[in-house]
């Protein structure tokens, strides 16, 4: 360990599995000489994998990554979604890699040995729910044409919604 309480990469990494299996992580792929960690989740309508890195002495990051790839049609499109959904969440990463998957990523200091997995716990939990929050999106989307038209009529409809009641 590097200071009283500082992780470095390897002890971090080791921290972390052990935290996971103790989180009842149990099929965890495991890379000690790239102190990497990946496993497969799933909810009711997909899954993905996450992949957790210690690839400094000071940050590890995160990555949600979709098993579902975009079609060639659909990924220009997605890529210019991904664009502006990157201005609104500016404490994500969104990408579609070279692939047509989807992931968000997420890059923090390694913390201190005291609240260690309380802290990558949450920076899991908040990756994941990034990425549940516009995956849908994203393995929904149709080709450009379609989708532009229903996202006209979206905004159609919001602009007739009323906004506050008369009495």
């Amino acid at each position: 360990m590097i200071g009283k309480g500082k992780l470095d990469a390897l002890d971090a990494y080791k921290l972390a599995v052990d935290g996971f299996r103790m989180y009842g992580w149990k099929d965890l792929g495991l890379d000690q000489n790239k102190r990497g960690i990946n496993s497969f989740f799933e909810s009711d309508t997909e899954k993905w994998e996450v992949l957790i890195g210690f690839f400094s002495d000071s940050e590890f990051e995160i990555r949600c990554r979709s098993i579902w790839k975009l079609n060639k049609d659909s990924k220009t499109f997605g890529e210019k979604l991904i664009q502006k959904v990157n201005v609104s969440e500016p404490r994500f990463d969104f990408i579609l890699n070279n692939n047509g998957s989807f992931e968000v990523k997420t890059t923090n200091q390694i913390p201190h040995e005291d609240g260690f997995m309380d802290l990558i716990r949450a920076s899991v939990i908040d990756n994941i729910d990034a990425y549940e929050s516009y995956s849908s999106l994203f393995r929904n989307l149709p080709n450009e044409t379609k989708f532009k038209s229903n996202y006209q009529e979206l905004n159609y409809v919001e602009e007739l919604t009323p906004t506050s009641s008369l009495k």
